[in-house]
């Protein structure tokens, strides 16, 4: 019921018969003799019978097929004709009509059933209706009141008379099907086969007969042109037009530039005037204008093959819009541009055939697309002229001016190709015009000097513009996704054009292939830096959308704006990273509109989308140092003559550092301004910027900490390795260092602040004069150790460590100062005075709340510096063994740190470093701290029992004495630690110091470990090893059960210690992750300076910035468009000689999509059709021969039979399936009776004495079968499979009736051969009329007039023939 036509079949099989068209078995139908019989044999009547007296005597598709016969030649050929036809334009011309006929007959039939079928599934959609029925019920209340409650109920109803009507709709589209559409497919068919086969033997032939070619593609183009063809014919004629298209380009290509492809090309019915010789149209011009009118040019690709000749001499860009672009579509001439080879021919063309063959064409062609809203074939105009422009640099200008030229909206269409524009090869002088091109600038006197009103109004013109075309950009990118990609998804690429024009303006950009210029900047730079600006932080959002016209969605720009800013934003960074002077500029427009701009916004630009971090080609000069000021201190910069001058350093020192904010904001603009200032300090590479310019920018944060800045944020960042450390690294600047070290910064309000500064810059002092000695003219200790002693670098550190409440500061600091000072006898007090400050606060003592915060910083500084190796960690490990043992460790801040030590070293190397028994040695603790730590610390008394003195059992053999040993008390503690992994190590050096004791004096031995002790010491082995019996675990079980044997041998079996590679170290690293881990003592080169006041300098800083840049500054530019690949081409030397251009690398080729290749195979492949379609002939006389002789029927005619007993079944099949799928829908929906409750009150309402309880009868509506919808879905799938089969038999029986017709035709052209096969023919056929097996009308027609060829040509003329068909004849009666 949904099927329009019948499926398509494959045009290539249109001549391949299979050997089996059929298979079933046949029953044959007796039919009385035709009661017109009278003993004269006619042939014409052989067909008729009275099972066809019901239908109409005349049929209606009669006399056209009558006309077909004709046109086709069905009847007999003068004998001794070729095998193969001579081409006739005549029986072209009557193929052509006769197909053209048929597939119009065929598409009637279509459009006539395609009417039914809308009728038959809009009745189908209105059997069934769900009207809403409104029903009443009544009862009695509690008061006697008659209560009615009046309800709605939807039901299913039945349409009967629908269904009626709908039951001949079906029975009407079924015999639609069955008889007119499958009668007018089999005539179509047969109309295909016999042109294909004509236009193969008759054209195919002699391909080589280019006059013959070239007629045959004009009628087959012309009968492309037909509109009433249908599609199956459709594709059959676009097959043949690329076949003998594909043999005329052949003929062409034997003539190529020579007379006679001017002669072919000429040879017309109707030639066209030519004036000159450059007039005569190429072939390819020729093909292209037959295709552009057939539509043809995407499936016709392949015959279009265009070179240098075709484009200059052909004139092809000039004839494809010589007409209104409106008569053709627009794919026509998108497929003829993408077919031409652009780029080999710009290569080998002149400029003034460019001109003239090229870019006139374009701009007629871009106009004319532009009026008629061709966006697409504007786009590929528009990627041409890009491809000329990247070959001749020098027409730059003029094919940018095609696409801002022509009219709208060519140039928003256009906008999405401008990053691919060769910007680069414009020249600097010309960078300013083209920028005012893009920007709608049409007066000389805009430029960065421009009166700030007239620049306003003209950029709010452009942002309007920019937002109401938006949608055409969005439309190209849904045209040519690859521009989405090239431009990054930008919605709005003219900045980034912009930003190009911007970039060739910049002064030494030609002479060095640099990734940035930073020397003078020029006035297209500096203004399209203050345009992106304004269009990026001072947008203002946009107005609400007007009222749409009525049937439009009004267009609102409001969602655009976002992207505008954001675009616009991004291409101010390319540009900025491109030329850093811009930056100050940036600073400066930053400034003057502080109020109008988002912090939050600005914060992005420069620590995102500028990347300031890997920015180091920016040094802020005074100005940006000004507002920098401004921003964060509120007070301008004082204006400084010379940083040497004494007056200079006073005002800075003085009056700045300690006055008072002299601007007042507003909070939001106060917050803002510290914030950018803030992201600012934060974002710049400090390192690189010469020594007066940090020491400003340092003066300028301790400035601000008069402000509302964060106490917090200032002093973290002030120890930071990222800002304040790079501020005070050396060198510093000479003058004004020495003086604020020495500034008295006791009564400030930022005293801390000024004096952590103070303590880096002391620091850098002593780091630089380490790094390059050189004494004072003064004579004094200046950036000696004595010095520093002098200034109280420790005693100010240590009261600042105090006060700092962040973490990461006090490891910062700490760090800075281990890097730069070398821990020794001379700085071991007040090294251990300053980190001791660190760990107890300002108080002394630190709180338990507080203590993992002062912790975690010397924490991690140890793991840092203790995993360096060589002199340098033998020199931290000697100085952290003193700061962990400088205090009481009854402090709580000090347990924890030492617990942390000795952790991490024992775990390293299973063993503690002398320093650390030395230090505990020296503070006098033992056994009694020792037993108070075990519980909470227990590696914290592990170091100190190993600080005891050796046992002294060989001074004294007595047992009470010996109980105190360093090996007893080591199991005492272990005892307490129970069931602790960390008792292993305890148990270790008991048994070690046990089982010397016993080899030297075993009795001694017996009398300290008493057998009742080892057996209960045993128990507790045994016990505990349990807990460790798990996989993880498995050697402390092992360990734990080698202590019950007490023997050296078997405890220690894998060397001397426990806790050695791969053994009892791995399971505790498990259990408790290693702290830090100390590398093994190897004997590394120092990496310590020969003075022996310093330490090595962080290998984050350099030595000489200049000499050594950081990785991140040679980073490549992100944004690098202007890399060029070579020289600029020289101009051609003569205007009207091609001088061969260089092939550049190209950002448009991409976007262009490979052409479609010639089609070389095509003629073969049908060779090889003809020739089978030949040999099937030769079998079928073959086979009809031997069917003669030994009197049976002809093979063909049995698959002929086949095919009619499926055509019968099939249609019995697609009625039975109507007749189940009306008998579903007379069947689908069921009314279930249900009901249902409700309450109801009289007049009374709440005052009814009750309310009366109604039962509602109603109904649900329900399918019948649950399965219905399953297997209405199954049965139309089984007629859609049938549908589809049914229309491929009549094909085949068109097949037979061709092939018979050629069979007859070689019969008649060898009578004496052939006629045992004509006979045998003959007589199959006469069988199957007698026996009336044709169902319709238009089946018998061909096979008529086939019989009756036969008969009047061998059977008339032989009585034994004659009395043979009678015998046939009464045999059927």
């Amino acid at each position: 019921m949904d099927h329009v036509e019948p499926p398509p079949q494959k045009t290539d099989d249109l001549l391949l018969l299979p050997d089996h068209v059929g298979g079933l078995s046949l029953q044959s139908a007796q039919s009385p003799v035709p009661a017109e019989f009278n003993g004269n044999i006619e042939f014409d009547h052989l067909f008729r019978s009275s099972a066809f007296t019901s239908q109409p005597e005349r049929d209606p598709f009669a006399f056209h097929f009558a006309q077909l016969d004709e046109d086709f030649g069905l009847h007999r050929r003068a004998s001794g004709a070729s095998r193969f036809p001579v081409f006739s334009i005549g029986d072209l011309d009557q193929r052509c009509r006769a197909l053209a006929l048929a597939s119009g007959e065929h598409a009637a039939c279509l459009l006539a059933k395609q009417a039914v079928e809308r009728d038959a599934q809009a009745w189908h959609s209105n059997v069934w209706s769900f009207p809403i029925e409104t029903r009443k019920t009544t009862g009695t209340c509690g008061d006697g009141q008659i209560v009615e409650y009046t309800y709605q109920v939807r039901v299913a109803r039945f349409n009967e008379q629908l269904f009626q009507s709908l039951s001949v709709k079906f029975n009407q589209l079924l015999a639609t099907n069955t008889s007119s559409v499958y009668g007018t497919l089999f005539r179509q068919t047969i109309a295909e086969l016999e042109l294909v086969h004509y236009v193969q033997a008759a054209v195919g032939t002699r391909p080589s007969d280019a006059a013959v070619v070239r007629q045959a593609l004009d009628r087959l183009f012309e009968l492309a042109e037909a509109k009433q063809l249908s599609a199956n014919s459709i594709q059959v004629v676009r097959r043949l037009v690329l076949y003998v298209g594909s043999l005329f380009l052949r003929c062409l290509g034997s003539a190529r530039n020579t007379q006679r492809e001017e002669n072919l090309l000429l040879t017309l019915e109707d030639p066209p005037a030519a004036s000159s010789a450059d007039e005569i149209p190429s072939a390819t011009v020729y093909v292209m204008t037959r295709l552009i009118h057939v539509h043809g040019t995407s499936w016709g690709a392949a015959l279009l093959q265009p070179g240098h000749a075709d484009v200059c001499g052909g004139s092809l860009l000039q004839v494809l819009f010589a007409e209104p672009v409106a008569d053709y579509a627009e794919l026509d001439y998108c497929a003829v541009l993408g077919q031409i080879s652009w780029k080999e021919i710009f290569v080998h063309i002149s400029v003034d055939e460019l001109h003239k063959f090229v870019l006139a064409p374009l701009q007629r062609g871009l106009g004319l697309a532009s009026t008629a809203g061709y966006h697409r074939l504007t786009l590929a105009l528009a990627k041409i002229a890009v491809l000329i422009s990247e070959t001749y640099p020098e027409l730059l200008q003029a094919c940018v001016a095609l696409s801002t030229r022509s009219p709208w909206p060519c140039q928003m269409v256009c906008a999405t190709l401008l990053p691919t524009w060769p910007w680069h090869e414009l020249p600097q002088s010309q960078a300013m015009l083209m920028f005012k091109e893009l920007y709608h600038v049409f007066a000389d006197e805009f430029g960065a000097s421009s009166r700030e009103e007239t620049r306003a109004a003209h950029r709010k013109r452009y942002l309007d513009h920019l937002l109401l075309n938006q949608q055409i950009i969005s439309v190209s990118y849904s045209l040519e996704p690859g521009l989405l990609q090239l431009n990054a998804e930008a919605r709005f690429p003219v900045f980034s054009a912009f930003v190009s024009l911007a970039k060739v303006s910049l002064e030494g950009r030609r002479s060095a292939d640099a990734d940035c210029v930073s020397d003078v900047l020029s006035d297209l730079a500096r203004l399209v830096a203050q345009e992106l600006f304004q269009f990026a932080f001072l947008t203002p959002p946009a107005p609400n959308p007007p009222p749409a016209p009525p049937g439009h969605a009004p267009l609102d720009l409001r969602s655009w704006t976002p992207y505008l800013k954001a675009e616009a934003s991004t291409q101010l960074a390319s540009l900025v990273r491109f030329a850093p002077k811009l930056l100050g500029a940036v600073i400066n427009m930053i400034g003057q509109q502080l109020p109008s701009l988002s912090a939050d916004q600005l914060v992005y630009f420069f620590g995102t989308q500028l990347g300031l971090k890997t920015f180091p080609s920016w040094q802020p000069d005074l100005g940006s140092l000004g507002w920098l000021s401004y921003f964060l201190a509120h007070r301008p910069l004082p204006a400084l003559h010379s940083l040497s001058d004494a007056a200079s350093i006073d005002t800075l020192l003085g009056a700045y550092l300690v006055q008072r904010p002299q601007v007042t904001f507003p909070p939001a603009v106060a917050a803002g301004g510290l914030a950018i200032g803030c992201c600012l300090m934060e974002c710049i590479k400090w390192e690189l910027v010469d020594p007066p310019t940090r020491l400003i920018a340092l003066l300028v944060l301790l400035a601000s900490s008069s402000c509302n800045i964060n106490p917090e944020w200032l002093r973290t960042n002030l120890l930071s390795p990222q800002l304040g450390l790079k501020l005070t690294q050396y060198p510093l600047e000479a003058d004004i260092t020495p003086r604020l070290i020495h500034f008295p910064a006791r009564d400030l309000p930022n005293a801390l602040e000024v004096t952590l500064v103070q303590g880096l810059c002391a620091l850098s002092v002593v780091h630089e004069r380490a790094i390059a000695p050189r004494p004072r003219q003064d004579g004094s200790p200046y950036g000696t150790m004595a010095w520093l002693q002098h200034v109280g670098l420790f005693h100010n550190l240590q009261a600042a460590m105090g006060r700092l409440s962040s973490a990461a500061a006090v490891h910062n600091l700490l760090l800075r100062v281990l890097h730069t000072l070398k821990f020794d006898a001379a700085t071991a007090e007040p090294f251990t005075a300053m980190y001791s400050a660190a760990l107890t606060g300002a108080r002394g003592s630190v709180p338990n709340a507080e203590l993992p915060t002062r912790l975690q910083p010397l924490q991690r500084l140890i793991a840092q510096t203790l995993a360096q190796t060589g002199e340098v960690r033998q020199l931290y490990t000697v100085f952290w063994c003193r700061v962990v043992c400088s205090r009481s460790l009854y402090e709580p801040a000090f347990a924890p740190l030492l617990d942390f030590v000795a952790h991490g070293f024992f775990l390293s190397h299973a063993a503690l470093p002398d320093s650390l028994s030395q230090a505990l040695a020296a503070r006098g603790v033992g056994k009694k701290e020792a037993m108070k730590l075990i519980a909470t610390y227990p590696w914290a008394a592990f170091a100190i029992l190993w600080s005891t003195p050796p046992d002294a059992h060989g001074l004294s053999n007595d047992p009470a004495k010996m109980k105190d040993a360093r090996f007893m008390l080591f199991k005492e503690a272990a005892q307490q630690l129970r069931d602790q992994l960390v008792a292993l190590a305890f148990w270790e050096q008991f048994m070690l110091g046990y089982l010397d004791v016993a080899a030297s004096s075993p009795a001694l031995a017996a009398a300290l470990i008493t057998q009742p002790v080892k057996e209960q010491l045993n128990k507790h082995f045994t016990t505990t090893a349990q807990h460790f019996a798990g996989d993880a675990t498995r050697k402390a079980y092992m360990v734990y059960y080698s202590f019950t044997t007490w023997s050296r041998d078997v405890i220690f079996d894998q060397g001397a210690s426990l806790f050695g590679p791969g053994q009892l170290r791995d399971v505790l690293k498990a259990a408790s992750p290693l702290p830090f881990d100390v590398p093994p003592a190897v004997a590394d080169p120092p990496a310590v300076p020969p003075n022996p006041a310093a330490v090595p300098h962080d290998a984050s800083v350099p030595v000489n910035p200049a000499a050594a840049p950081s990785a991140e500054a040679a980073e490549p530019n992100l944004v690098d468009l202007l890399s060029l690949d070579g020289p600029l081409p020289a101009p051609p030397a003569a205007a009207n000689h091609a001088t061969p251009r260089r092939l550049v690398a190209s950002k448009i080729q991409p976007l262009f999509a490979p052409c479609v290749p010639p089609l070389d195979a095509v003629a073969d492949k049908e060779a090889e059709l003809l020739h089978s379609f030949e040999s099937q002939v030769e079998q079928l006389s073959a086979s009809a021969a031997a069917a003669d002789r030994n009197g049976d029927e002809a093979p063909v005619t049995r698959e002929l039979r086949a095919l009619v007993a499926e055509y019968r079944r099939i249609a019995d099949s697609l009625h039975a399936c109507d007749d189940e799928f009306l008998h579903h829908t007379r069947h689908m929906w069921h009314n279930h009776p249900s009901k249902f409750s409700v309450k109801a009150a009289c007049r009374q309402g709440s005052f009814c004495a009750e309310a009366v309880t109604l039962e509602c009868p109603a109904v649900q509506i329900v399918p019948i079968s649950s399965t219905i919808r399953d297997d209405m879905l199954a049965n139309r799938a089984r007629f859609d499979a049938a549908y589809n089969t049914f229309f491929a038999t009549g094909r085949s029986m068109a097949r037979i009736a061709v092939l018979l017709q050629h069979l007859s035709r070689a019969l008649f052209d060898h009578p004496a051969a052939g006629a045992s096969a004509a006979a045998a023919t003959f007589f199959s056929l006469a069988a199957i009329a007698l026996e009336n097996v044709f169902p319709l009308p238009m089946l018998r027609s061909p096979f008529q007039a086939l019989l009756k060829e036969l008969g009047d040509a061998f059977v008339k003329p032989q009585p034994q023939r004659q009395l043979r068909l009678l015998q046939v004849v009464l045999g059927h009666t």
